[in-house]
């Protein structure tokens, strides 16, 4: 899918416990940036993935996702 397009991973999982993960899933590195924790606000005590911080147009974004909360 790489070649086709532009692959990104956003979780609300801390750093330093998922890149390492990613790295084990992402072998052929075609994973071409990665969001965490970090980058997302809390929200009523969650944390919540703002997408306007892909800085990309969301018409051109699939978003695979376990939650079903989006602040965009």
């Amino acid at each position: 899918m790489s070649n086709f397009y532009e692959i990104g991973i956003f979780t609300a999982s801390l750093s330093n416990y998922a890149d390492p993960l990613i790295d084990v899933i992402d072998k052929d590195k075609v994973c071409s940036f990665r969001l965490f924790r970090e980058s997302c606000s809390i929200v009523n005590g969650f944390y919540v993935k703002e997408l306007k911080r892909l800085n990309r147009n969301l018409k051109n974004v699939i978003l695979l996702d376990v939650t079903i909360i989006f602040i965009l």
